[in-house]
């Protein structure tokens, strides 16, 4: 949670200088280290019992799309 958080504020001062349109940025992280949690309970149980990984697919798509748009695309430009 701890490097989450941190790589969340690093790129809320440092990337976006405090904009209000980082929020959107830092929800993606907050996603991801969601699905991470997932990855590393399913891992040491042994077991994904209850987790959709067609879902958890679906999710990671709409995250890759998302981050592309502000990547290496001029989709979405915070300004």
């Amino acid at each position: 949670y701890g490097v989450c958080m941190t790589a969340g504020l690093a790129v809320f001062h440092f990337v976006a200088e405090g904009e209000f349109s980082a929020i959107l940025t830092m929800s993606v992280i907050m996603q991801c280290l969601a699905v991470v949690l997932l990855l590393l309970q399913s891992h040491s149980s042994g077991s994904a019992a209850g987790i959709s990984a067609r879902a958890l697919g679906l999710e990671a798509l709409a995250l890759v799309c998302r981050l592309s748009s502000t990547l290496w695309l001029n989709g979405y430009l915070p300004v």
